[in-house]
Formats: structure tokens, C-alpha cells, sequence
């Protein structure tokens, strides 16, 4: 049995992007993954490379650091699933790790909308 679900689909708001979590093992683990690229420690979160994961619709999944104008990119949609790079600069990072924090606080079941920029809704749901 897989801890975790990356699921991306056309949903009611557009692409979506659904990462369900359900041990709090994973949920620390993706934290301390946000961190390292925040601190310059990785180049990029590269979701595929995870383990007890199950992902569809995706090919591939990486969160990458930059200094300005973070975006998400959507590369294809076909039956190959869709390569995407979300990228996020350092405040935007620790947005990201301050809604972690929150469902790790809980530990309970909650989900937090990671990005909503029109292109892409990345939801976080622990537990759910």
C-alpha cells in the first residue's frame, strides 16, 4: 500500500493536482524536502523520486527554486500523462512550508491549497 496519492485531473476549478498523504512520516518527509530546496541544500523536489508513492496522470512532478516570477508549467496532456515544473521563489516556499506545518499541527484530517494561480490547483489533503 502506497502513503501517498498524486493524482492529477481536470477538476471542477481546472487542472488539478491532488497529492493525498496519509502517513505523517510522508507529510514530514515532503516538509523536510521543501526545506532543503528553500535552503539551497537540493536544486529541485523531484516528486517522481519518492518513495511509497502512486502517481497518475503526471510523468513527471518537480518543485524548483527561483528568484522571480514563480509559474507553473504544463508541459503536454496526452496518454503519457503531463510533464510539470512548478516553481516557486523562497517567500513562496515558505508559504508552502508554513501550510505543512499547519496540517502537521492538526494531525488530523485537513487539506491545504499549496497553489491556485489560475494554471493549476495544487492540493495537500492529509488523512482525507
Amino acid at each position: 500500500m502506497r502513503n501517498t496519492i498524486i493524482d492529477y485531473y481536470l477538476g471542477g476549478h481546472g487542472p488539478t493536482i491532488y497529492i493525498g498523504v496519509k502517513s505523517m512520516e510522508w507529510l514530514v518527509h515532503l516538509k523536510n524536502s521543501i526545506s532543503q530546496l528553500n535552503d539551497g541544500v537540493v536544486s529541485c523536489v523531484n516528486f517522481n523520486r519518492f518513495e511509497n508513492i502512486e502517481i497518475s496522470g503526471i510523468k513527471t512532478f518537480e518543485l524548483v527554486k527561483v528568484a522571480q516570477s514563480p509559474s507553473i508549467m504544463l508541459h503536454g496532456d496526452g496518454k503519457d500523462g503531463a510533464n510539470i515544473v512548478w516553481s516557486q521563489d523562497s517567500e513562496g516556499l515558505k508559504n508552502i512550508l508554513g501550510l505543512i506545518d499547519i496540517l502537521i499541527e492538526k494531525d488530523m484530517q485537513s487539506h491545504q491549497y499549496l497553489a491556485e494561480d489560475g494554471v493549476l490547483l495544487i492540493e495537500l489533503s492529509y488523512k482525507e
